[in-house]
C-alpha cells in the first residue's frame, strides 16, 4: 500500500513540474498559436539522429551550449542561470534550490535522467525534452530547456541540441 502511495506522489510531482513549465510558457507567450501541438510525437523520440551533444556553461543570465567551436546562447533569468551554475559546480546552498529538491525526489525513487534534447526554436522560444527512466519505464516530457538542463547537469546526463539549430543560430567561439 505504501509503495502505491509513493508512486502516486512521484506522478503528482512530475505532473506539477509539467504544469509549472506549461504555465510559464503560456505566461510569456504573447499570442497563442492554435496549430502548435504541445506534444510532438516522433517515430523514435530516443533517436539522436540529427542531434549533437553539447557542453554547458553560464554567463550573465544566459547559458551557452557548446560543441567544438560553435556556441548557442540561450537567455535565462538570473535564478535559472544560478541554478544551472550551482549544478555544474555540484554545490547545494544552505537551502536547496527547486532543481536540487527534484533531483532528490528522482533519486529517492530510482528515477534516472537519461538525457535532455533541445528540439526546436520557434519565435525566439526554445523547446526541449527531458527523458527519465525508472526500471524499464521511460518518460519523455516536454520542458523548458533551462529546467531540464538544470536537472541534467546535477545528474551528469548528456545534453543534445538539434544540429540544424546549432548550425543556424550558433556563434563561432574559438
Amino acid at each position: 500500500m505504501k509503495k502505491n502511495n509513493n508512486k502516486y506522489i512521484v506522478v503528482l510531482l512530475v505532473l506539477i513540474l509539467a504544469v509549472v513549465s506549461a504555465d510559464a510558457y503560456l505566461r510569456y507567450k504573447k499570442e497563442v498559436n492554435p496549430e502548435y501541438n504541445l506534444l510532438k510525437v516522433q517515430d523514435d523520440p530516443m533517436s539522436l539522429t540529427g542531434f549533437i551533444e553539447v557542453d554547458i556553461s553560464t554567463a550573465d543570465n544566459s547559458m551557452l551550449l557548446t560543441n567544438k567551436c560553435k556556441s548557442l546562447v540561450m537567455s535565462t533569468n538570473d535564478v535559472q542561470t544560478y541554478s544551472i551554475q550551482q549544478g555544474l559546480d555540484n554545490k547545494i546552498d544552505t537551502r536547496p534550490l527547486t532543481h536540487d529538491i527534484v533531483k532528490g525526489i528522482l533519486n529517492n525513487y530510482d528515477i534516472k535522467v537519461l538525457m535532455v534534447k533541445v528540439t526546436e526554436l520557434d519565435k525566439g522560444l526554445y523547446r526541449g525534452n527531458l527523458f527519465l527512466k525508472q526500471g524499464n519505464q521511460l518518460l519523455n516530457l516536454e520542458t523548458r530547456p533551462s529546467d531540464s538542463i538544470a536537472l541534467a547537469v546535477r545528474e551528469s546526463a548528456p545534453i543534445y541540441v538539434q544540429k540544424d539549430i546549432l548550425d543556424k543560430y550558433g556563434q563561432y567561439s574559438c
